[in-house]
Formats: C-alpha cells, sequence, structure tokens
C-alpha cells in the first residue's frame, strides 16, 4: 500500500506542476496500454480535478483494428477530435514506458505512420500550451535494468522530484552574447557549435507559467546554427531508440553536416535532415544510472539532439534545423568542460568536471 500511496503522491505532483488542472479543463492521458493498472490510479487522482478526461492507448488490439480497417479514416477522425479539442484548449499527460508492446507493423500501420505528419499542428500547438511528459514503469522495463518494480519506481521518483540548480543559470548564460560554445570530455567528444544571434536557452517551462513540459526538467536548452557545428560527439549514454540498443557511437560534423558516422547509420539514414543538429542542451552534473528512457537519460547529462530545432530560440530561423524527427543523445560525463567565446572576444569556462563554475566574466 506504501507505493500505492506513493504513486498518487507522484501523480499529484505530476498534474499540478506539469499541466495545473482548473476546474472543468479538457485532459487527454496518451499511454500504453499495458500499463493500464496503473492509468487507472492516474485516473482516480485525475477526477480529484476535472470529469472531462480522455485516455489516447497508443498501441493495442482496439488500436490496431482501427487501423486496418481504415487507416486514412482513423487519421481525419483523429485530426478533427483534436482540432475540437485545441478549441477548448484542452491539456496533455503523455506517459513513456519503455519496451511496452509496439503496433504491429501492418501495410496499414505503415501508411498511417508515415502520414502522421499531418498531425504536426500539435507540436505547434503544444509549443506554448499545456503538457506535460512523465515515465511510468512496467515489468520488461524493470527486468530490463535488473530492478524490482518498486527499486524502478524509487528511481522515477528520485529524478522527478528533484530540483536542478541549473535554472538560476539562465539569465546570465543569455546575457552574455555567445558566439560559440565548445564541449570536451575524456571520453573524445570535442565539438564547437556557432549559435545564432540572439538566441536563448530555454527551460522545459512554458513562457514562465506554472507548466512543465517534461517531468523531470534538468536541461537548458536552445538551437545552435545548423551549418556551424564542427568537431565529434561520443556518446557517454547508450542510445534506446524504437526497440534498438545501441550501445555507443561516434559522430564527426563538418559544417554542421555528419561527415562520419559510427554506429547511428540506421537513424542517420532515415532521412537527411537528421545529418544535422537541432539541439544542444546543458545539464549541471552527470548521472551515470542508464534508464533506456529518452525522457530520463536526457536529464542525467549534456546531449545534442539530431533533426528537429527548436524556433522559439532565436529569430534566426533559417539557421535552425528542421525534421519531423527529434533524437537524443547523451555526451556529457562526469569531466564536461565548457568554454564559450563571446561576441566582445572575451573566453570564458562555463563548465568544470561536470559543474559550472563560470570563470573569466
Amino acid at each position: 500500500m506504501k507505493i500505492n500511496n506513493q504513486i498518487k503522491d507522484y501523480f499529484k505532483y505530476c498534474i499540478e506542476k506539469g499541466i495545473n488542472i482548473e476546474k472543468d479543463d479538457y485532459v487527454e492521458v496518451v499511454a500504453s496500454t499495458s500499463i493500464i493498472s496503473f492509468i487507472s490510479i492516474l485516473i482516480e487522482v485525475l477526477k480529484e480535478y476535472t470529469n472531462n478526461i480522455y485516455i489516447s492507448y497508443n498501441d493495442g488490439e482496439d488500436l490496431e483494428l482501427e487501423i486496418n480497417h481504415d487507416w486514412e479514416y482513423y487519421l481525419n477522425n483523429k485530426i478533427k477530435n483534436y482540432k475540437t479539442l485545441i478549441l477548448k484548449k484542452f491539456k496533455r499527460i503523455r506517459i513513456i514506458s519503455p519496451f511496452t508492446m509496439p503496433i504491429t507493423r501492418t501495410d496499414a500501420v505503415e501508411r498511417y505512420l508515415s502520414n502522421t505528419y499531418r498531425l504536426r499542428f500539435l507540436q505547434d500547438y503544444f509549443l506554448y500550451n499545456p503538457h506535460t511528459t512523465i515515465a511510468v514503469p512496467n515489468q520488461i522495463w524493470a527486468l530490463k535494468l535488473n530492478l524490482s518494480m518498486d527499486e524502478l519506481w524509487e528511481k522515477i521518483f528520485e529524478l522527478s522530484y528533484k530540483e536542478s540548480p541549473i535554472f538560476k543559470y539562465k539569465n546570465l548564460l543569455n546575457s552574455l552574447n555567445i558566439k560559440y560554445l565548445n564541449f570536451k570530455t575524456s571520453l573524445g567528444t570535442n565539438i564547437t557549435f556557432g549559435m545564432n544571434k540572439n538566441f536563448k536557452f530555454l527551460d522545459r517551462y512554458l513562457d514562465g507559467k506554472p507548466y512543465q513540459a517534461n517531468i523531470p526538467c534538468l536541461e537548458l536548452f536552445t538551437s545552435p546554427n545548423k551549418y556551424d557545428v564542427n568537431g565529434t560527439i561520443i556518446s557517454s549514454k547508450p542510445l534506446y531508440y524504437k526497440g534498438s540498443k545501441i550501445d555507443s557511437y561516434m559522430l564527426i560534423f563538418k559544417d554542421g553536416r555528419i561527415v562520419y558516422n559510427e554506429g547511428l547509420e540506421n537513424i542517420v539514414g532515415i532521412d537527411k535532415t537528421l545529418q544535422y543538429i537541432g539541439e544542444v542542451s546543458i545539464v549541471d552534473g552527470f548521472n551515470p544510472f542508464i534508464f533506456y528512457s529518452t525522457l530520463l537519460d536526457e536529464n542525467a547529462g549534456c546531449h545534442i539532439a539530431l533533426g528537429e530545432g527548436f524556433k522559439n530560440t532565436s529569430n534566426d530561423t533559417e539557421n535552425i534545423n528542421e525534421s519531423l524527427n527529434h533524437i537524443d543523445l547523451v555526451f556529457g560525463y562526469y569531466d564536461t568542460e565548457c568554454s564559450a567565446l563571446l561576441e566582445d572576444g572575451r573566453e570564458i569556462e562555463i563548465m568544470k568536471n561536470g559543474n559550472f563554475v563560470f570563470k573569466g566574466l
């Protein structure tokens, strides 16, 4: 019973910190059918705030039947429903639970998935509207990590409740007029990012409102100039992507583009936009535990993302990468060093041994 009470408290924390529900709000929960017992607990908690609750399962027999029967009708109906919900300014909780059962990849499912770019308006909507992504365990995930379910819950609680000191540095970083950022680690990463004019670092809070797009949120992120990235990225954590685990990888960039790729050939080959970087993020410290979940692992160390950038980080949008994909890659380590060349010609040290130092100001 103790863990059930902790789970309820966790869901309350995610609801209040993540989407800040007000009376009569409409809330969508997006999740896997394999964690339905935990969804029941979440719904029980949500009913303390609103009765307008929608559940959208992203796997399961009913979903497969609908898509296989008429994928185009299913997609058009989904677009229509979301546009109706947007008029009501709905809020969304998306639940991540790695290693859950995927949809069977039939021809109809492939056609549906290849056309989901038509739902892209949702990404733009949620840039400025309440949504949150949280983690919930499942038995297969726990076994992969050699943990009991209760132990995995505890790991998630520990990271999700952590309040990062990083946000107190956001205004300082944004005031420095950084021209270039360089990161180095003892693993071999040595990469320089040219920054867009008047860029800014963001966090996962929406315009200072009490909404948090990711729980946990321990990063400050921005988008570099996609054509001005040079150097080498070497992984400090494995990548788990669509059912595949990639233990290590190395990428070399020249003028923004990947010119050498060891380990990520299949991923970068998805489309040409994944040959460029859309995000660089600073995380204070390094957590060596490997979750096999991007949501959790990206909050454990400095990282980049191939693909989609963030147009709200700079007015220089022509130099921000556009993509239908966004794949986070952690390179930060215990000894991460980060330095910056400022527009006025000064060089400063931002991080040493994985933590902020701000020397040379």
